[in-house]
């Protein structure tokens, strides 16, 4: 199939700068400590900081065996602590600005890391792709489980958390979304918003709900109290 831009305007600025990176390495996330100090991570254990604001990125490496190959696939900071997950079952804590990172046993979780969140000091909370979620209050030398039961779910393709604690998911198959709310241990489930499959959803800067779905169809919800 192909696309077709005719009738679409295009600007003759932009404010986006394009950074090349030598390496060829997929990135996926990044998380910035302050306007000018920040890291971003990615496929085969990529992982690049900047001092600059993102002008320029230097490589870093992680004390990680050369045989194993992770995905690093999320990395937040609060202040100078940070917390770095990847696929498969990693998981990695700071509290020097990423100088120094310590590598922490996770044993058997339902699914794989998918998002991690640090809380405050000493306290994150981890989400997996079977949306079970667990917190730490110790920096991560043990994990309670805030999720009764999340295997109702079926796996997740997308995930994300508000600044006060609450969830949203899309399941594997995009066929529904749910939500978990701070003060509750079940995720909730909400029918889809039309007959498209959905495939991302998050927060807006106030909280309410945003569903992108294929076909390029993108909703809003402004009304909390009614998700459906």
């Amino acid at each position: 199939s192909s696309c077709s831009s005719t009738g679409v305007k295009m600007s003759e600025t932009s404010p986006w700068e394009t950074i090349q990176f030598e390496d060829q390495a997929n990135a996926l996330d990044i998380d910035f400590i302050d306007n000018n100090h920040g890291f971003l991570v990615g496929s085969n254990r990529l992982i690049m900081e900047s001092r600059d604001g993102g002008k320029t990125w230097d490589k870093r490496s992680l004390d990680i065996s050369a045989e194993e190959n992770f995905r690093l696939l999320d990395i937040d900071f609060k202040g100078s602590e940070g917390w770095l997950i990847g696929q498969p079952s990693l998981v990695m804590h700071t509290t020097d600005e990423g100088k120094n990172w310590t590598r922490l046993s996770l044993g058997k979780l339902p699914g794989q890391p998918f998002l991690v969140s640090t809380i405050n000091e000493g306290v994150a909370q981890l989400a997996t792709t079977s949306a079970a979620i667990y917190e730490t209050q110790n920096s991560g030398e043990t994990w309670e489980a805030k999720v009764s039961d999340p295997s109702e779910q079926g796996g997740i393709r997308d995930l994300r958390r508000t600044r006060n604690g609450d969830y949203v998911s899309v399941s594997s198959l995009g066929n529904f979304f749910s939500t978990l709310e701070n003060n509750s241990d079940n995720w909730i489930a909400h029918q889809r918003a039309s007959s498209k499959r959905v495939q991302s959803i998050g927060f807006d800067p106030n909280d309410n709900l945003w569903m992108l779905s294929r076909g390029a169809e993108i909703r809003f919800n402004e009304d909390k109290d009614n998700l459906e």
